[in-house]
């Protein structure tokens, strides 16, 4: 493992969700003042500290980091800061584009966790059933952060699949990813690792996920999603690192 590639992408995001957080709290001004907004605007001081950490905290990752991995990660460190820096015309970010935010997210974080493989010399023609089966879990978990933030997105003139569509499609939506994903889980592993622990893990990563998407129906209670969403991603490494 490479463990400089590892502590540059937490260096890294603890400083793009730090920028997020400064960016996008004067852009929720019916809302600044209360929940998890109110949090923020209290605590300024406190994430502009995090990104002067997480920004040095990124220098020196970048010291000890492979150079494959830093060529792959570069497209998409970019593209990360054009999510939170407002740099289209009208002050836009990329996550205000319609319907980008969710993708961008998904394919980010799929791509961030196959880096390593390709750095390591294999092609992503190798690689691309599992980066799909990624793409589709983090989507899976993305989307009730959209129902979450309909309001806000909706203030901000933000078209994104629970405005557009509605609850119920949304969660009909999420429940064919959840199939899909298991099968992608699956199929990436046949010839290659197949056994009776990976098949149970697979059941318990998409069935934690799914008691976790159930759990946060009618919540806005950041507890649901900061904590039990965010938190399949943990389970789920775990899960990886005991079978294998």
């Amino acid at each position: 493992m490479d463990h400089g590639y590892v502590f540059l992408v937490f260096a890294s995001t603890m400083l793009i969700y730090s920028i997020h957080r400064i960016v996008g709290i004067d852009r929720v001004s019916s809302l600044k003042h209360s929940g998890r907004f109110a949090v923020i605007r209290n605590c300024k001081n406190h994430i502009k500290v995090y990104i002067v950490l997480s920004t040095l905290g990124c220098g020196a990752a970048l010291l000890v980091t492979d150079i494959e991995a830093l060529k792959l990660m570069l497209p998409i460190g970019l593209i990360s800061l054009g999510y939170v820096i407002p740099f289209l015309p009208g002050k836009r970010r990329l996550r205000d584009i319609h319907y980008v935010k969710i993708i961008l997210i998904a394919v980010a974080w799929a791509y961030v966790a196959t880096i390593p493989l390709l750095a390591s010399g294999l092609h992503f023609s190798e690689l691309w059933v599992g980066f799909l089966e990624k793409v589709i879990f983090i989507f899976l978990i993305t989307l009730p952060f959209d129902i979450r933030d309909m309001r806000i997105d909706e203030e901000g003139g933000l078209l994104t699949i629970p405005i557009e569509i509605g609850l119920k499609n949304t969660y009909r939506i999420c429940y064919g990813l959840l199939t899909t994903g298991i099968l992608l889980f699956f199929l990436q592993i046949i010839g290659v690792a197949i056994s009776t622990e990976i098949i149970i893990s697979g059941f318990i990563i998409y069935g934690l996920t799914h008691l976790a998407i159930e759990l946060t129906k009618n919540k806005q209670n950041d507890f649901y999603y900061s904590g039990l969403l965010d938190g399949t991603l943990v389970m789920r490494g775990i899960v990886v690192c005991m079978v294998f």
